[in-house]
């Protein structure tokens, strides 16, 4: 007797599914990962522009972002675009400056060579995955500068 066999058996399909389904749920587990990664690393990178934006303000002297001695500075969620309105700029490299809080304190003045500095801790942070994410820095800048009324040269300083 002979037996013509005309394609695949029940359990061989079967099995090739459940092979090409592990397969499947492998690769969506992978690129899940890989999504979520690159997400946290976006996230990374707007804080640390949020920072060296405040950073360079700091250094430039701006009024706007510098404690008196002792104190500190605090801009919560929504009040960094309202104040800073520069950070919505195409350049700015922030994709949502109103998802960020920002405080400045001022910590110390230091005298390096007779000139006088003061040393700023700045710390931004944002809204991820249903956590506050923060990232710290350490800079130093000039003392604020005493109210423009009562200047010697206002304007100037």
């Amino acid at each position: 007797m002979t037996r013509r066999t005309r394609g695949f058996t029940l359990i061989e399909v079967i099995v090739a599914v459940a092979i090409l389904l592990t397969a499947s749920l492998v690769l969506v587990s992978v690129t899940s990962t890989a999504l979520r990664s690159a997400s946290t690393t976006d996230a990374r990178t707007q804080l640390a522009s949020v920072m060296a934006f405040f950073g360079r303000e700091i250094v430039g002297g701006d009024a706007r972002v510098l404690p008196d001695v002792d104190a500190s500075l605090t801009w919560a969620y929504g009040e960094v675009l309202a104040t800073f309105p520069e950070l919505s700029s195409t350049d700015a490299d922030v994709l949502d400056p109103g998802a960020y809080r920002a405080v400045i304190e001022s910590d110390d003045e230091v005298d390096v060579v007779g000139a006088v500095a003061v040393r700023y801790l700045i710390t931004v942070c944002t809204m991820a995955e249903g956590s506050e994410r923060c990232l710290d820095a350490v800079t130093f800048g000039p003392a604020p500068a005493p109210d423009a009324a009562n200047s010697l040269l206002p304007g100037i300083n």
